[in-house]
């Protein structure tokens, strides 16, 4: 009797497993195609065969139309040259009050001509114009519920560093994890969240990062290691992830997930080919010359399962580079940041000058409007080694010194070092080599 019990209560799982699951897509053109190249494919009901863009959006919205306790989804899009995504690049169809829940469907008439259009259709009527030039495209069928109610449909954004950072999540996290995630992200940033607020901040709880739900949870926090190794995705997604492996590891959390910087998609699974959480699976595609897509569900003969553990990046003009069981590659010295000159606002403008020698590393910088700076050392495992500002400056021309030592007056190692000068949530990180005396 109890084998027979234990059976019915595995499979009783599994089938919630299977109903809970959220669905998700995401496409990245080649240089110089667009989805306007599709606009006929738009119309198109066989798009099993995915053999276009169109058929991976036509996939999620199928999967909002009949989802059991659906909260909605999502859609936006990059054009192709931009890394910023503006307010008419994205599309919501969410719950607004708890007596909304589990009752908000696909209604659009992309495959049914009787019913009215809806924002998913609206969508796609614009991602297929040729003046969109829709380069990027995510899109997501949220199949689950918060409780408190808590509203958090994806794609996320989050403008930070001069671009749009975007993110979805298929699966689920749970409360520990969820916990560790928000006490790493203050410890590695102490005041992350008093800069960044959920993408629904007008909720009860939005205060709390604690209520929010577990995938915007997640986005910030990798976010915020993506943001401590400069905003070397690849560097912060490792670093975050590393972290984050005991808790991958059990069944209570699920970890698959599509994120992009405007320049290319990261996709990440965490789950197995068999056995718990098994049916959350993720697949991509190339089609040379055209496009590369990902997308939740049973992979097609023409896709490819992403491993457990593994990171795929898709780019415009590259193969798919696979990164299997991603958790367990080396970290990569040094941050990557492409220019020591950084605009704050359009109105403040830092440039650095690093001079090192056998005892001290001297910043110098100029600021052509009086502004509030904080400026931080960090290892290149993204720790915190000595906050040297936290001031408010006139403008002018102005310099700080290092002297090698920690915020516990112990000297530094020597080595590489990261500089990171803050005004408000505009950031640049600059790399610096310190000598032991």
């Amino acid at each position: 009797m109890m084998k027979r019990l234990a059976l019915v209560l595995l499979l009783m799982g599994s089938i919630y497993c299977a109903l809970s699951a959220c669905d998700m897509s995401a496409v990245i053109t080649k240089q110089g195609v667009s989805l306007a190249d599709y606009h006929d494919a738009a119309g198109d009901v066989n798009y099993i065969d995915y053999t276009n863009p169109v058929d991976y959006l036509a996939y999620v919205m199928t999967r909002s139309n009949s989802a059991v306790d659906n909260d909605g989804y999502g859609i936006l899009y990059y054009p192709q040259g931009s890394l910023q995504i503006e307010a008419v690049s994205y599309w919501y169809k969410y719950v607004s009050s708890v007596t909304e829940n589990n009752h908000v469907y696909y209604t659009g008439h992309f495959f049914n001509p009787l019913n009215s259009q809806d924002v998913f259709d609206d969508a796609l009527d614009i991602l297929v114009r040729e003046d969109a030039n829709a380069s990027i495209v995510m899109c997501h069928a949220r199949n689950a519920s918060a409780n408190p109610f808590t509203p958090g449909n994806h794609p996320f954004r989050m403008n930070i560093n001069n671009r749009t950072y975007t993110f979805m999540h298929n699966g689920f996290v749970s409360t520990e994890a969820r916990t560790f995630m928000i006490n790493e992200t203050n410890l590695t940033h102490n005041n992350w969240f008093d800069y960044n607020e959920p993408n629904y901040p007008n909720f009860a709880y939005s205060a709390y990062p604690s209520c929010w739900i577990d995938s915007e949870v997640l986005f910030n926090y990798l976010m915020c290691q993506i943001e401590a190794c400069g905003f070397d995705v690849y560097s912060g997604l490792l670093l975050g992830l590393k972290k984050l492996e005991q808790y991958m590891k059990l069944s209570t959390n699920v970890v698959n997930f599509v994120f992009s910087d405007g320049q290319k998609l990261y996709a990440f699974c965490s789950t197995p080919a068999s056995g718990s959480n098994s049916s959350y699976k993720l697949s991509f595609k190339l089609k040379s010359n055209e496009f590369s897509a990902v997308r939740t569900g049973i992979p097609t003969p023409t896709e490819t399962p992403i491993g457990q553990f593994e990171l795929v990046v898709l780019s415009r003009d590259n193969k798919p580079v696979r990164y299997p069981d991603f958790i367990k590659q080396t970290p990569v010295t040094g941050f990557h940041n492409p220019t020591n000159n950084t605009t704050f606002n359009n109105l403040r403008v830092i440039r650095p000058a690093f001079n090192s020698n056998q005892m001290d590393i001297s910043i110098s910088f100029n600021l052509i409007e009086a502004a509030k700076l904080k400026m931080n050392v960090y290892n290149t495992k993204g720790q915190l080694i000595r906050k040297l500002l936290d001031s408010n400056l006139p403008a002018g021309a102005h310099h700080v010194i290092w002297n090698g030592l920690d915020d516990k007056g112990k000297n530094s190692a020597r080595g590489i070092y990261f500089i990171e000068i803050q005004n408000g949530r505009q950031k640049t990180m600059h790399k610096v080599v310190y000598l032991r005396r």
